[in-house]
């Protein structure tokens, strides 16, 4: 299909995702969509900074 990149044109991405206390923030919705990008060369780092809500069981549950 013209326009349509092959997996070897795509540039890597990386996403740093920082998170402390989000479990009230939609961060299960956010979490979602971002791994739905399904990018062929993409990496998300998801960094808890000692979170005291369920943020950890959404980040291991969705990911």
């Amino acid at each position: 299909m013209a326009g349509e990149l092959k997996e070897d044109c795509w540039g890597p991405v990386d996403i740093l995702v920082p998170v402390r206390n989000e479990a009230d923030r939609l961060l299960s919705d956010f979490l979602t969509d971002l791994v739905r990008l399904n990018h062929p060369r993409g990496k998300i780092f998801i960094v808890d900074d000692r979170s005291t809500d369920e943020s950890a069981e959404i980040i291991a549950r969705v990911c």
